[in-house]
């Protein structure tokens, strides 16, 4: 297992960056290290004879859960009155009007696939159930919205 995991390094950020996306106060780079550390403490209850990447996933998965849990339980104390700087890219969340602008600027049906996905929480295939349409057909308008809308650079600010 110890020679596949460095194979495995790129997928395993790409699916915690989407971990990630609405914890801002976990990193990637934190959370793929405890991953190995804990794939490589665990390796022995790891199936040879079965694909690597799922596992590691799972133990992905499980390291962010914590994480997660951990950085709620210890919030950042605050006085009264204060706040945090702003970072020098910080951009202001879209208001729902803006939201709801951009998402009618998409061809059907890839403004409600995308507001189902990201706003509505539902999945790949509840949406194909809900929509009449197969999972991958689903995914495809995902990416063409998703697309669409980074071509305008506040858009790509948000995501």
């Amino acid at each position: 297992m110890e020679g596949k995991l460095p194979e495995e390094i790129p997928v395993l950020r790409a699916f915690l960056r989407r971990l990630v996306v609405g914890c801002p106060s976990l990193e990637v780079d934190d959370l793929q290290q405890q991953t190995m550390n804990r794939a490589l403490q665990f390796q022995h209850r790891y199936d040879a004879t079965r694909p690597l990447r799922p596992w590691l996933h799972t133990v992905a998965f499980r390291v962010f859960l914590d994480a997660r849990a951990k950085s709620k339980a210890d919030p950042l104390p605050m006085s009264e009155g204060s706040h945090l700087p702003e970072s020098p890219n910080h951009v202001a969340p879209p208001t729902q009007e803006e939201v709801d602008a951009l998402l009618a600027q998409l061809p059907d049906p890839q403004g409600e696939i995308l507001r189902r996905f990201h706003l509505q929480d539902q999945s790949v295939g509840e949406i194909g159930v809900a929509l009449k349409l197969p999972n991958g057909t689903v995914k495809s308008h995902l990416h063409r919205a998703r697309q669409t809308l980074a071509r305008d650079a506040n858009v790509e600010a948000w995501l």
